[in-house]
């Protein structure tokens, strides 16, 4: 058997930036991502649903079909994904899917990740990267 030598791994170590928010902050920072881009508050409120997918419900509100395609598209989302906000039944949207919600979250927060995991307490971001092109405050 031939000893592992860790200096090597060790050189090959590479620092990468997670930031874990709870499910609270999400929920804020998505519910203050729609009042700016509808102009109206609407309480959102992120979900934890197992350890593959979260999602984000309209608490006290719902956007009408007519209302929901504009702000699909101000906000950059891309149309292939549109069918994961979108009611199955032709309604309005009483919450938003994942691909969404991360859409909107990354907007509000200026960033972008390759790897997220979700947990009981909250979304944990991997290998983050501010998309301002500015360090984040605290220097990365």
């Amino acid at each position: 058997m031939n000893p592992i030598r860790l200096e090597n791994s060790i050189m090959s170590r590479k620092d990468i930036k997670t930031i874990m928010l709870t499910w609270p902050e999400v929920s804020e920072a998505i519910t203050t991502c729609v009042h700016a881009e509808l102009g109206r508050p609407i309480i959102c409120e992120a979900l934890f649903l197992d350890d593959t997918y979260w999602s984000v419900q309209l608490k006290n509100h719902r956007i009408s079909l007519a209302e929901i395609y504009p702000f699909l598209s101000q906000t950059g989302f891309p149309i292939a994904d549109w069918q994961d906000t979108l009611s199955d039944e032709g309604g309005p949207v009483t919450g938003f899917g994942i691909l969404f919600s991360e859409h909107l979250l990354s907007r509000y927060l200026k960033l972008t990740w390759t790897h997220r995991i979700i947990a009981e307490e909250g979304l944990w971001l991997v290998d983050v990267h501010s998309t301002t092109g500015q360090e984040t405050a605290d220097g990365q």
